[in-house]
């Protein structure tokens, strides 16, 4: 080995290190400010409580009691201030659901906070475009070599499927 090689090994390192030791560094500013179990529940919270109640109050922030322990945690709800009091008689429909999500004690009680909820962007999805219709003279050879096909709903779908995949072929 020249000592041009060992300078550049010495600057890179000696070792050979793993991806997962490299990335703990760099992730563990984000990670460290949510919980998995955070992180799903504001994720899922419609499906967890259901539409109805998502609409009155969003989840904020799980608080442990213990940091090595993930039981008995407080949940921060922002609630719109005219439900405020329904969220809180319906505590302990909230927690049992939030439990039965997990499938274990995650969180023992509720603090509410009265405040405007977070917009929360939907992802719209694009309707699907048709394809732009084939020349004519694909088109007719596309319909002679479907016009044996009797059923009709089939007929049709293979001819869309055939201009969905002529329409790619010319992108």
């Amino acid at each position: 080995m020249n000592a041009a090689s060992s300078k550049d090994r010495s600057e890179r390192g000696a070792s050979p290190r793993s991806l997962s030791r490299l990335l703990r560094d760099v992730t563990a500013p984000a990670l460290s400010k949510r919980s998995r179990a955070e992180a799903s529940l504001i994720l899922d919270w419609a499906t967890v409580v259901g539409t109805d109640l998502a609409s009155k109050a969003q989840p904020a922030r799980l608080s442990f009691p213990r940091r090595a322990e993930r039981r008995g945690a407080t949940l921060l709800l922002r609630v719109d201030a005219a439900h405020a009091l329904d969220i809180q008689h319906q505590e302990p429909q909230i927690i049992d659901r939030v439990n039965s999500h997990f499938g274990y004690s995650l969180v023992s009680r509720l603090k509410l906070e009265q405040a405007p909820l977070q917009a929360r962007q939907k992802t719209q999805r694009k309707s699907p475009q048709l394809p732009p219709p084939l020349p004519r003279e694909e088109g007719n050879r596309l319909e002679q070599q479907l016009e044996e096909i009797d059923d009709g709903q089939l007929r049709s779908a293979l001819q869309h499927l055939a201009e969905a995949v002529e329409a790619r072929k010319r992108k």
